[in-house]
C-alpha cells in the first residue's frame, strides 16, 4: 500500500510540475516571482533535510517531501530560463530568509531534527502569505486550476502514505500542504466568481 501511495504522489506531483512549467514557458496564466520560489526552495530543502536526519531509515513514507523539493527546483529553473528573472526581495521575504537561517542554527545547536522539521513547516506556511496577499490585493486569478488540483491530489496521497507508514512528520507535511492548497483553490474560485459578476453587471 505504501508503494502504491508513493507512486500516486509521484504521478500527481509530476503532473503539477509539468503543468506549471508549461504555463511559465508559454507565459499563460501564471506570473511567479523569482524571489518567492527561491525562498520556497530553501524551505522545502530544509524540510527534506531535517526529515532525513530525523528518520534515518524507512524514507518511503516521506516521499512527498523529496518530490516537493524536486518540483520546486524544476519550477525555479523554468522561471530562470523563461520567466521574470528580476530579484525583488520584499521585507517579508527577507524575514522569511532570516527564519530559515534561524531554523538551521537551531538544528545545528540542538541536534533536534524533528523540531527543526516542524519549524520548517511553519516557514513554508508563512511563504504562502504573499500569494494570498496578491490574490486579495488584485482580486484576479492568475493561477492554474489543474496544477493546484494536482498538488491537492498529491497531498491526499502523501497523507495516506504518511498514515500507512505511521510517519508523524510526513503526515504533518501532507496535512499542511492540503490545507494551504485548499485555501489557494478557494481564493482562486472566489476571484473568478467576482470577475464573472463584474463582466455581467
Amino acid at each position: 500500500m505504501k508503494l502504491a501511495c508513493s507512486i500516486l504522489v509521484l504521478i500527481f506531483m509530476v503532473a503539477q510540475c509539468v503543468a506549471y512549467v508549461t504555463a511559465i514557458r508559454k507565459k499563460k496564466g501564471v506570473s511567479p516571482a523569482l524571489s518567492t520560489w527561491i525562498i520556497f526552495l530553501i524551505g522545502t530543502s530544509l524540510s527534506m533535510t531535517t526529515y532525513v536526519l530525523a528518520k534515518k531509515k524507512d524514507l518511503l513514507s516521506g516521499a512527498m517531501l523529496g518530490l516537493d523539493f524536486l518540483g520546486v527546483a524544476a519550477i525555479l529553473v523554468a522561471i530562470l530560463v523563461c520567466g521574470d528573472r528580476s530579484m525583488r526581495f520584499r521585507p517579508f521575504e527577507k524575514s522569511y530568509l532570516a527564519s530559515c537561517i534561524t531554523v538551521v542554527g537551531y538544528g545545528l545547536a540542538t541536534g533536534d531534527a524533528f523540531g527543526s522539521n516542524l519549524f520548517a513547516q511553519v516557514i513554508i506556511v508563512a511563504g504562502y502569505l504573499p500569494t494570498f496577499q496578491k490574490f486579495l490585493r488584485e482580486k484576479v486569478n492568475s493561477e492554474s486550476y489543474f496544477a493546484w488540483s494536482m498538488g491537492l491530489l498529491s497531498s491526499m496521497s502523501g497523507l495516506a502514505l504518511g498514515l500507512f507508514g505511521h510517519d508523524t512528520l510526513a503526515t504533518i507535511y501532507a496535512i499542511r500542504t492540503f490545507v494551504l492548497i485548499t485555501i489557494v483553490l478557494i481564493i482562486m474560485f472566489a476571484c473568478d466568481v467576482r470577475q464573472s459578476r463584474l463582466r455581467t453587471s
